[in-house]
């Protein structure tokens, strides 16, 4: 299976952030348009996670906040000097 397209991405975001306070403000297609190549289902999610705890208590989730998280790069799994995952 490979990587997620453009739009299949914002779809998959769409879906990860149904139910979460500000998803109806989200634009999932700039942020997807703002994804590197060969990010991955579970990048999204991981994204999206992140910026929920980033969020300030209360405050909803936006699309600057996950355009926020994908700049950062810190989304992505790394593997250890001795390849161990972290």
């Amino acid at each position: 299976m490979g990587y997620p397209d453009r739009g299949a991405a914002a779809r998959i975001l769409d879906t990860l952030v149904a139910g979460i306070s500000g998803a109806d403000g989200i634009d999932s297609a700039v942020v997807a348009a703002a994804l590197p190549e060969r990010t991955s289902g579970s990048d999204l999610r991981e994204i999206v996670r992140r910026a929920v705890l980033a969020a300030a208590d209360g405050a909803p989730l936006s699309t600057d906040a996950l355009l926020a998280e994908v700049g950062s790069g810190r989304y992505r799994a790394e593997l250890g000097g001795n390849g161990a995952y972290l």
